[in-house]
């Protein structure tokens, strides 16, 4: 496993398709105008970022467990030494 003693951020990015508009990026709210944008997802068609953790004073650790099955993220303070 990679070093990950020097990560301050953790980000959840989250590819699934965007359930309000399953993904095209516009919604049709009424026929005779324009789509527009969906709001739920910025016009991207997947949710995107869900959890942005960004602390200078904070560590993150990976475990998998489970037999391979669970990953953990542990967010706890850093080491004065660190």
């Amino acid at each position: 496993m990679q070093d990950l003693t020097k990560v301050t951020r953790l980000e959840l990015i989250d590819h699934t398709p965007c359930t309000h508009c399953e993904g095209k990026c516009w919604i049709q709210q009424d026929e005779h105008l324009k789509p527009k944008e969906c709001p739920a997802c910025g016009g991207g068609g997947v949710k995107g970022r869900q959890v942005i953790f960004w602390d200078a004073y904070k560590q993150v650790e990976l475990s998998l467990q489970d037999d391979g099955r669970t990953l953990k993220v542990f967010v706890s303070n850093r080491d004065e030494q660190s």
